[in-house]
């Protein structure tokens, strides 16, 4: 849940300073400074809950959402061996600890890093909704 708000957050903010004529190489420095309107963060509080809404319709069947319970050795092997971010690398291995077997991310760098992992894959979210929709239309 925590990476879908900070996506969302980085586009409306994103989108904010581009509307307000805020150039590009300032984005990094000026973003932690920009408030998001009232309407803005409404509309995130929707789509959030369009998107638990969405993931609610096939429970513990195909997506799970879990919390962080990582393994320190696969943690370390990310971050030391494939040099994935820690961020990303407390995801990769909360995913292993709970036996995932995709892992989606749109972040095409992490997933040339680390395009499978043990019995993990990474996918892009497209792929994921293909796969997903086969297997669907398969049964």
């Amino acid at each position: 849940m925590a990476e879908i708000l900070s996506v969302l957050l980085e586009e409306y903010i994103g989108k904010a300073m581009f509307t307000r004529g805020i150039p590009f190489k300032y984005w990094e420095r000026e973003r932690h400074e920009w408030p998001l309107r009232y309407a803005d963060v409404k509309d995130i509080y929707r789509q959030l809950d369009v998107f638990i809404e969405a993931f609610d319709v096939y429970p513990n069947k195909y997506i799970s959402i879990v919390k962080d319970a990582y393994k320190y050795p696969e943690l370390f092997n990310f971050v030391l061996h494939a040099k994935v971010d820690t961020y990303d690398a407390v995801l990769l291995s909360t995913a292993l600890k709970e036996k995932c077997r995709y892992f989606i991310t749109d972040d095409k760098r992490l997933r040339e890093k680390v395009p499978k992992y043990k019995n993990l894959k990474l996918v892009s979210a497209e792929d994921y909704r293909s796969r997903f929709l086969a297997a669907k239309n398969a049964t």
